[in-house]
């Protein structure tokens, strides 16, 4: 288990050095463009299509990081008007593996989808940047959160093996 909290810190930490870099690019690029286009009244071609790399990684990473912090927009209207734990516990786990199922879907259809940019050699219109580098944001992504599906499908097992048993929660 210490192992894996290491590598959850490592991947947590990554991802925000990553998101922190992204963060600060998009803005930095506009601002280029800008004082480019309006002072100096020289607009610099393809900034446009360079922001999308970011924006996507953006983006993709930063749905990742709400997975590992479960931080993702829930309706939890169910938890209004079901009191049972047990109910609650069960409900859980069928979410959590409805999510681990669309997850490997998703995960497989974006590798099939990033290998086929990269087979392919797609390049962008202007900048001719593989788009490789945008596509491979979504397989990078979407496995990110399955794999963090995961995480939380087997700690909602816990749940309902504590719920059933009447011990203690467990957590990541």
């Amino acid at each position: 288990m210490a192992i894996i909290r290491k590598i959850h810190t490592c991947i947590y930490g990554l991802l925000r050095g990553i998101g922190f870099v992204l963060t600060l690019s998009v803005p930095a690029i506009m601002l280029v463009q800008v004082i480019l286009r309006y002072v100096f009244k020289a607009p610099l071609m393809g900034t446009e299509e360079l922001l999308q790399f970011p924006t996507i990684w953006m983006y993709m990473l930063g749905a990742a990081m709400a997975s590992i912090t479960r931080t993702h927009i829930e309706c939890g209207v169910l938890a209004v008007y079901v009191k049972s734990p047990r109910v609650l516990a069960a409900v859980g786990v069928f979410k959590n593996l409805v999510t681990v199922v669309v997850g490997v879907w998703m995960t497989r259809w974006c590798a099939w989808y990033a290998l086929y940019s990269l087979d392919k050699a797609k390049i962008s219109a202007l900048l001719h940047i593989p788009q490789f580098v945008g596509d491979s944001a979504l397989f990078v992504g979407v496995l990110l959160m399955t794999i963090y599906a995961v995480a939380d499908l087997v700690l909602s097992l816990g749940q309902v093996k504590s719920v059933f048993s009447g011990g203690s929660e467990p957590s990541l």
